[in-house]
Formats: C-alpha cells, sequence, structure tokens
C-alpha cells in the first residue's frame, strides 16, 4: 500500500512540474537521525519548534493542549523548563517561529502572540513572560481559492524575510491552513512596520494552493511550515490523519515549496520525504549553518495521545550544489535538472 501511494503521490508531482515551472533546486534528505522520545513521560503534545539564541542545545516548544511553552534540550530530549505569557491561559498552540530578532510568534486558533525571552533567565524552571504583540487573523473570502463554506483549523506559522540587506527588506507571516484539507493553503501577511497590539491582520494567498495526495484513502493536510531564507523557499510538513474517532495516523510527508516569482506564476513543489508512518509531525525548525547547500532542521512530532510526544534531527542538502543567485525572489525558477535521485520511502 505504501509503495502504491509513493507512486501515485510521484505521479502527482511529476504531473504538476508539466503544468507549472520546474523546482529551480532539488533537496534531499542526507541523513535522519532516530526520534527520539520526550521525557519525562507526561502528556505532551508538542506543536511547534524554535531555536533559542545563543542555546544551539535547547529549543523552545509549543504544546496544542497546554498553554505552558517548553524548554527542551536537545542533547537528552529532557524538558528544562516552562514559559508562560502573561495573560494567556488553557489554550491551544498550533505553531510556533521566531525572526531573526529573537522575537517568537505563538499562534493558536484566534491570535498570534508576539514575546520575547531577552533579559530572562532561561534555565529557571518556570518563566513568565509579557506579550509584545497581540493579533487577531482575518482571511477573506475566496482568498487562496478558499470555498464558500469550509472548516477552520489553523496550523503553522514561519516568519519570511527578503532582501535582508535591502532598505527594502521585508518582514512576513506565513499562516498555514490545515483546513479545509483539500488543498495545501498558504496565507502571507505584512508586518513591517509592527502593527499595533490588538490589530487585525489580513492574509494573502502566499503562493498557488497544491493537492499533496492522501495514504490508504486519508488525505495529507499541511501541519508545519518554516522559510528557509538562503534556498529562498519554504519547508512544508502534511501529515494524514483519520477524522474518526479513533483518530489513526498515517505518517507525513516534507516537501520543498520555491517562493512565487514576481508575476506570481505558479511553482511547483518537490515532495522530498515520506516519513513517520504512525506518527504526527507537527513542527520544524532550522539549525545554525553557514554551509550554503546545506541545512540541519529539528521536528517535533505530536501523535495527538496515541504515543509521547517525539524529537528528530535531520540533515537536508539542496542539489546542485551551488550558490542561489542573488535577487532570485525576483526571477523565475531556472530549469529543473535531475540529480541521481531515489524515491523516499516510510521510515
Amino acid at each position: 500500500m505504501v509503495k502504491q501511494f509513493e507512486i501515485f503521490l510521484w505521479s502527482i508531482v511529476l504531473l504538476a512540474g508539466l503544468t507549472c515551472p520546474a523546482f529551480a533546486q532539488r533537496i534531499e534528505v542526507e541523513n535522519a537521525g532516530e526520534a527520539e522520545l520526550i521525557k519525562p513521560s507526561e502528556h505532551i503534545e508538542l506543536s511547534g519548534v524554535a531555536t533559542i539564541d545563543n542555546n544551539p542545545d535547547l529549543v523552545l516548544t509549543a504544546n496544542d493542549d497546554k498553554s505552558s511553552l517548553r524548554i527542551l534540550n536537545l542533547k537528552d530530549t529532557t524538558v528544562k523548563g516552562y514559559v508562560s505569557i502573561e495573560g494567556i491561559t488553557r489554550t491551544d498552540w498550533e505553531g510556533l517561529a521566531r525572526d531573526p530578532e529573537g522575537y517568537y510568534y505563538a499562534l493558536n486558533q484566534l491570535q498570534v502572540v508576539r514575546f520575547s525571552l531577552k533579559g530572562v533567565d532561561i534555565k529557571a524552571d518556570q518563566i513568565l513572560v509579557k506579550p509584545d504583540r497581540k493579533w487577531k487573523l482575518f482571511f477573506p473570502p475566496n482568498e487562496c481559492d478558499l470555498p464558500a463554506t469550509y472548516e477552520t483549523e489553523i496550523e503553522g506559522i514561519a516568519i519570511r524575510t527578503t532582501n535582508s540587506n535591502s532598505k527594502n527588506s521585508t518582514l512576513e507571516l506565513l499562516i498555514g491552513r490545515r483546513k479545509p484539507g483539500d488543498l495545501v493553503r498558504i496565507f502571507k501577511t505584512n508586518i513591517a512596520p509592527l502593527p499595533k497590539s490588538e490589530a487585525t491582520l489580513w492574509l494573502k494567498c502566499f503562493s498557488k494552493p497544491f493537492y499533496a495526495g492522501m495514504n490508504d484513502g486519508v488525505p495529507f493536510e499541511l501541519s508545519s511550515l518554516e522559510y528557509v531564507i538562503k534556498w529562498n523557499g519554504s519547508l512544508i510538513i502534511t501529515s494524514a490523519e483519520e477524522k474518526s474517532s479513533a483518530g489513526n495516523l498515517h505518517g507525513n510527508a516534507l516537501w520543498f515549496l520555491p517562493d512565487p516569482p514576481s508575476d506570481n506564476s505558479p511553482v511547483a513543489p518537490q515532495l522530498v520525504w515520506l516519513f513517520g508512518n504512525g506518527k504526527k509531525a507537527e513542527g520544524i525548525t532550522l539549525l545554525q549553518s553557514d554551509d550554503p547547500t546545506k541545512i540541519e532542521a529539528i521536528i517535533v512530532y505530536d501523535n495527538d495521545g496515541k504515543d509521547q510526544s517525539m524529537v528528530q534531527k535531520i540533515v537536508l542538502t539542496r542539489w546542485p550544489k551551488v550558490s542561489v543567485p542573488s535577487g532570485a525572489n525576483d526571477s523565475k525558477p531556472a530549469p529543473a535538472q535531475t540529480p541521481p535521485h531515489q524515491k523516499p520511502e516510510f521510515n
């Protein structure tokens, strides 16, 4: 069944490449470590992850059934501390992102909360921070091919920066929609200059929605995203979860979506990896790396009560191994090249 699904999904990607501009670069998983259980064995459903300044072994994680965020030590996968945001109680976090200045953006179904860990003792067991901004979200009707009526579910947030060395630099929030689940939809909104707290952010379609396929009859729906500035594109995780009360999990798919060109012509997403069958990945973040052809990423698993939450490190390589030219955001993707490549398999 997995092999049949694999061939089916790859045929979708290949057909998409016939009708859309080809991806300018191919991304591959060079190495994937084992997914490790989070300790202690409390009930944790991780739903987002972001790095912490000057602490390469620590990450901040969101939890989608409790309001407290958690500081996780990657060396031994243990929870080292809890971060609470003043005025936020009993919320389900659905994503976490961090901007270049070190501010965090926590997402729930109603709003985005911006805050910082600057000036706090990161080694403390309990940390209380004040929100810097709170913003509401608005999805205009028919934007990004939204149907007239649909189920609302938001999952995934990322920070997109462009032209960081220019006066015309931008700072955007990317927001993912898990529902409706017929297509993978990513929205954007500019937050430079920063809107006032309690403002409503109007969201626009970031790129043409795409169909992510299914496994065992269960559709893949967006669960997390992260922006890769040095590759001018987004990493997207989709997961297959049954709608029934059983809620069985049917694996995950990692995609790379190049930035749309300035004329907004469609670009084809690349299926990078099928992974974690029986698990649900719900967060991804990038570790610091100076190599323009490689990135290290951390993936966290929610698993929705089917199993304990887990964390996994992977290494991604861009092929061909050349630098992305400056101004690539404003040009159409280059013709695809076909490297030696084996189709990914669930593991």
